[in-house]
């Protein structure tokens, strides 16, 4: 689905564009179903390329991430190797399957290899088994045989994708499609990480990931905080500027700005030290051209809205990046991670700016988290059966229909 949205048809509805969808109200119970939950661990996130993280955390040969992915049911250990390659394994042992990096959580750090703590076997960066203790003891042994278990592995623009399939349906690039060569222009080397936020948040994965792609919500939630920079007297409900849907399951909405919204002095003045935008502070738009974005060329544009099917938000501007994950664990609990990434800066100015942009986005996010766990823990009565849905709230309507719609294809 890719309809480019006309200038004759800038009066009506987005929804309408793409008729696919329907307007039907759209049932709450696959946020509430186990059995449909388990429908989307095997038949979704199974066999789906999975955006995991940024080549950032992986900058140097022996450097390794270990990710607990609970919606795999497995631990997920990447690793870049001698030749400068990043690898995905399963992080287990092959002897007796003891996880080879160990402990729960997220790992890090830098190795010439792995030696797991219960037998002693031992790994290289490119996963091979090295050593065996006491390998004469065994029955016919063959190392070479027995490497860590990879799991497929691509590297877009430098975000790590795993697909963990025997043997995935389409590659990377077949997966992110038009989407994917479209952003790929934007300059994501012009951006630093500056902040993380992560918690276990008691709610369904689709539940949180619709809480942050729409912006509906702006006028109310965000009242006294960031509606009065994104909405304006002209468009004060901040209806989308341009809403593209592709096949693939991604998503992608503009967010307006006001143009005539004046931040605060503090927000002014680290806009001019920092030598860049902020989000609620915006330039003339002709020296806000960025590639990979605001395709229209909207003056009164903020960011793009971006969704990497199935339960990634990327949202990229020339003032920010934003990456949330919203990983499943069960039913009704996900785990959520937030990465800011700011203009690359080198004085002490522009960290003092960047401070300033770290504080209005945790502003933002403590507005938007309230919601979640409010919204399942009344859905579990089964008392609201059906949500809502406004032309505003499509890119909400498109996630629950591609997501069903790869639930109930054929095997």
């Amino acid at each position: 689905m890719n309809h480019p949205r006309s200038a004759e048809l800038s009066s009506q509805k987005w929804t309408l564009q793409y008729p696919e969808l329907g307007t039907d109200p759209v049932p709450h119970s696959v946020n509430t179903s186990a059995a449909y939950f388990e429908k989307e661990r095997e038949k979704l996130f199974k066999r789906t390329w999975l955006f995991l993280c940024r080549d950032d955390e992986l900058p140097r040969p022996g450097c390794y991430v270990v990710k607990q992915v609970a919606i795999l049911e497995t631990s997920v250990l990447l690793a870049r190797g001698n030749d400068g390659i990043i690898r995905a394994f399963h992080n287990s042992c092959r002897h007796r399957g003891n996880k080879v990096v160990m402990g729960g959580g997220e790992k890090s750090g830098e190795s010439k290899g792995f030696i797991c703590g219960f037998h002693g076997w031992t790994y290289d960066l490119q996963g091979k088994l090295k050593n065996i203790v006491d390998e004469e003891d065994f029955f016919d042994i063959d190392k070479s045989k027995l490497g860590l278990k990879p799991i497929h592995c691509g590297v877009w623009r430098g975000f790590i994708f795993i697909n963990a399939m025997d043997t995935p349906h389409e590659t990377l690039e077949e997966a992110l499609g038009q989407w994917g060569r479209d952003v790929a222009a934007f300059p994501f080397e012009n951006f630093e990480l500056v902040n993380v936020y992560s918690a276990n948040i008691r709610c369904n994965w689709k539940i949180a990931l619709d809480a942050f792609q729409e912006n509906y919500h702006v006028q109310t939630l965000h009242g006294r905080s960031a509606a009065a920079a994104l909405n304006s007297k002209s468009n004060p409900f901040g209806h989308l500027l341009d809403v593209r849907l592709f096949p693939e399951g991604h998503r992608q909405a503009a967010l307006p700005a006001n143009l005539s919204f004046e931040p605060a002095p503090a927000v002014q003045m680290a806009v001019k030290y920092a030598g860049g935008a902020n989000v609620y502070a915006y330039s003339d738009s002709s020296q806000r051209k960025i590639s990979g974005a605001n395709r229209t060329g909207s003056s009164d544009w903020s960011f793009d809205l971006n969704v990497i099917f199935p339960h990634v938000q990327l949202i990229v501007s020339d003032a920010f990046v934003l990456t949330q994950h919203y990983w499943p664990v069960s039913v009704d609990e996900t785990y959520w991670e937030l990465r800011q990434y700011l203009p690359i800066s080198t004085s002490v100015a522009g960290r003092i700016a960047q401070q300033n942009s770290q504080a209005a986005l945790r502003d933002v996010i403590r507005e938007d988290l309230v919601t979640l766990e409010n919204t399942q823990t009344v859905l579990r009565s089964g008392a609201i059966t059906h949500m809502q849905l406004c032309d505003s709230e499509i890119t909400v309507r498109h996630s629950y229909y591609k997501v069903d719609e790869r639930i109930n294809a054929p095997d």
